[in-house]
């Protein structure tokens, strides 16, 4: 694989963590039945979140494995994707792993969508 490839592989999953995190500020909406949330910044935002929201172990589970996934992508010595590579320890993400972390993150989209709108018409 060559480093354009790469670095492709790199700006796409830098793409859909952007997204990710922009949708998670929709959770500020003082009009949501769960109260405006009053953080600023991803995980302040789905830490406040799953202590309002949680009623059963499933989004309990599936916001902590999101606080997870962005967590490693987020990491120097992870993921390697929101703040850089760690010179001495990190390796160069592959394409398939590249399309793994955009697909999980997308996921997570369409799961924000969807818990907003739920809490949208709850109030």
């Amino acid at each position: 694989m060559d480093a354009s490839t790469i670095d492709f592989a790199v700006e796409a999953v830098q793409a859909v963590l952007w997204l990710l995190e922009t949708i998670s500020t929709a959770f500020r909406d003082p009009g949501l039945a769960a109260g405006s949330i009053q953080q600023s910044y991803f995980n302040n935002i789905i830490r406040e979140l799953k202590e309002r929201e949680s009623t059963d172990g499933h989004q309990d589970q599936s916001l902590s494995l999101l606080l997870s996934l962005h967590g490693y992508l987020s990491s120097p010595k992870g993921g390697q994707i929101r703040h850089g590579t760690d010179m001495l320890e990190g390796k160069p993400l592959n394409l398939d792993e590249a399309r793994l972390f955009c697909n999980l993150t997308r996921s997570y989209l369409i799961y924000l969508i969807a818990e907003h709108e739920r809490l949208s018409r709850r109030r």
